[in-house]
């Protein structure tokens, strides 16, 4: 099972590590970017869509999930 604080806090990771901005994920996502802050602070409950959602809006359209976590290691 995945633990969901640590999945968005890998995310947060991962789009630090990309260097683009709540701001630019949002856009790229249409979601606000408070719902990505809240989401980076595992304070949304609808994390594994908006997971899938943020992951296409850094382009990952196809990439397996875990290869991207294990990136922040």
């Amino acid at each position: 099972m995945i633990d969901m604080l640590e999945l968005a806090y890998r995310c947060k990771l991962y789009r630090e590590f990309l260097g683009v901005t709540q701001e630019q994920v949002a856009k790229e996502t249409g979601m606000s970017r408070q719902v990505i802050s809240d989401f980076e602070r595992g304070e949304n409950n609808s994390a594994l869509v908006l997971t899938w959602y943020i992951l296409q809006g850094f382009g990952c359209e196809d990439t397996d999930l875990k290869d991207i976590l294990r990136e922040c290691d």
